[in-house]
């Protein structure tokens, strides 16, 4: 799998937040076409950010993280190998993958946080 197509998670993950999320829920179940998806993409890339601001927290801050993080981006079976590339390379591809995990965990566990202090 190609490492853009990852980033599909981070669209699911966007997708779901703005279905979710009292404040977006009815425009993103009204929109079709492109403003769906371009809607989606805002969020899962915001998403995204979110997601990779806190891993790269995380990391520096737990070192007990760092090893599960390197353990979880040893699970990572999706990524197809390139002719030439490194070992490192192949670690930081993988940690992208997880980052996009990440982002489309963080869709509607944010959206479900925002529920509670978004009026009805």
């Amino acid at each position: 799998m190609d490492l853009a197509a990852v980033f599909l998670l981070s669209l699911l993950g966007g997708y779901y937040f703005a279905i979710t999320w009292r404040l977006t829920a009815f425009s993103t179940k009204k929109a079709d076409g492109h403003h769906l998806y371009f809607r989606a993409a805002v969020y899962g890339v915001i998403l995204f950010a979110v997601a990779l601001t806190l891993r790269v927290y995380l990391v520096g801050k737990y070192p007990s993280y760092a090893g599960f993080d390197s353990e979880l981006s040893g699970y990572v079976p999706v990524l197809k190998e390139e002719a030439g590339a490194q070992a490192v390379d192949e670690i930081k591809r993988a940690q992208w993958v997880v980052t996009a995990a990440y982002s489309l965990v963080f869709g509607p566990i944010v959206a479900l946080f925002l529920n509670l202090v978004t009026s009805r």
